[in-house]
């Protein structure tokens, strides 16, 4: 019996599995220090957009209160007007003008009324205020590695 001989084979190796390039970085401590910089000021501006973030909800819900606030000032007005008042002409009556008489003009000065504040909404803490707190403790976290290259 004759045997058949076998030629061996090359394993194809995959592009994707090259093996790992070794660089020389001058001064790699110069160049981590620069990539904390950079990863320090990409958290600061991601506070501020959240910061930006929590304040625009807020603003859009003092409008929303504004207007719910006009809304029911109007409201109360008409109430008064047609409950609380006497019925008044739309119509001004004339007066004939003398002009040699003229009336003193005599000041009048305003009634101090009190101040009724609303009251101030409770603060409560939201998920954006943990957002915020997650960027500040990574920005402690990136300064402590800067200080300790």
């Amino acid at each position: 019996m004759k045997k058949h001989a076998v030629k061996a084979r090359k394993k194809k190796t995959a592009i994707h599995a090259a093996a790992p390039v070794h660089v020389i970085i001058p001064q790699p401590v110069m160049l981590r220090k620069t990539i904390l910089r950079a990863a320090i000021d990409t958290t600061q501006l991601l506070k501020r957009f959240e910061e930006y973030r929590v304040l625009r909800v807020l603003k859009t819900k003092a409008y929303k209160q504004l207007g719910r606030i006009g809304r029911e000032m109007k409201t109360q007005q008409k109430i008064l007007e047609k409950e609380h008042l006497p019925p008044v002409a739309h119509t001004l009556p004339t007066i004939p003008q003398l002009n040699a008489v003229k009336a003193p003009v005599i000041p009048i000065q305003p009634q101090e009324q009190p101040r009724i504040t609303a009251p101030k909404p409770a603060a409560k803490k939201s998920v954006h205020h943990t957002e915020i707190d997650r960027l500040n403790a990574e920005l402690e976290k990136i300064e402590h590695q800067i200080n300790t290259l």
